[in-house]
């Protein structure tokens, strides 16, 4: 990948430098999103447990599934970023800093930098702009940048930010590694201003990759330990599956499903599961029972589940 292409690139060069900053270079290198940022932590399921009749809660096991593939798509920045915070600028201007460039080890003839531009925004907040960029030197004097975002704050940790995958161009130039790589560019905003902590990762209608459908994922973590993530996946049987999942510290939680069938008729159908922390499911609101947790019963749902179920909070 290139940014771990790039993470290796400045790991060598990270061997000869000195790691001394100013304090003016910590707030160009505090503008970098943050692992704690780019992270989507859902809670992890138990040991298997004998559940009941009505069964394990998929819902659980899914959602920590897509939170594992959008952490691959994350960690295509996170590998670069670390290296980045352990060098000290190869160029330092008033409003800018640039990291590079480092010949490019994976890949023979590119070199790639990092650059971290501030301008002031409104209110007086300073901005930062930051780019993950690449080159052909014996080829051309162009850089490409194939990572590129803007930060808003004084800290990645407490701020806003956006960041863009272009994957277009990544795959242009032929840097890309695995056949599930998106074809398109891909687009992640995280905002830490307040609680709860959002983070989100859009794959565009059509397209996919990182192991994800098209949709725009979403994930919320208060303090308190609970969380929410709203995803979706393609079943088995070619159906696309939308969840809202929401989970208590505990890992007990609810998710509010819609069904949209793969073959007509083309409907949706939409309903409610519930489990506790054991990941075993303990209530079922699907009229049609399209979930299957009743067997071979034409509906499913469970007396009383509004109270039964986990009260999880919404973003």
């Amino acid at each position: 990948m290139p940014s771990r292409s790039l993470a290796a690139a400045l790991a060598a060069a990270a061997l000869a430098a000195c790691g001394n900053y100013s304090t003016d270079d910590i707030a160009f290198v505090e503008a970098l999103p943050t692992r704690e940022a780019l992270r989507v932590a859902v809670p992890a399921p138990p040991a298997p447990a004998a559940c009941g009749a009505l069964g394990e809660a998929s819902q659980w096991t899914q959602a920590r599934t897509t939170g594992a593939a959008m952490n691959a798509g994350l960690d295509w920045i996170l590998g670069a970023v670390d290296l980045v915070r352990s060098l000290e600028p190869t160029e330092r201007h008033r409003d800018q800093r640039i990291w590079g460039p480092f010949p490019d080890g994976k890949h023979p003839g590119f070199q790639g930098r990092v650059t971290v531009s501030r301008s002031e925004g409104a209110d007086g907040i300073p901005v930062y702009a930051f780019a993950f960029e690449t080159q052909r030197p014996l080829l051309e004097s162009t850089w490409h940048v194939i990572i590129g975002g803007q930060f808003v704050g004084g800290s990645g940790r407490t701020g806003q930010g956006s960041v863009t995958l272009y994957f277009t161009t990544i795959r242009a130039l032929g840097l890309n590694e695995k056949p599930d790589d998106p074809t398109v560019d891909v687009s992640i905003g995280y905002d830490r201003r307040a609680d709860p902590r959002r983070l989100s990762l859009s794959i565009p209608p059509g397209a996919a990759g990182f192991g994800l459908v098209d949709f725009d994922y979403g994930f919320a973590s208060w303090t308190s330990g609970d969380s929410h993530l709203d995803f979706a996946f393609q079943d088995s049987l070619g159906n696309r599956v939308v969840t809202q999942a929401g989970f208590l510290p505990s890992g007990a939680g609810r998710g509010d499903v819609t069904l949209y069938p793969a073959s007509p008729p083309p409907a949706s159908y939409q309903f409610t599961v519930c489990w506790d922390e054991s990941g075993c499911v303990t209530a079922v609101a699907d009229f049609f029972n399209v979930s299957g947790h009743c067997g071979t019963a034409t509906t499913c749902v469970t007396p009383g589940w509004q109270t039964i179920c986990p009260q999880v909070k919404q973003p």
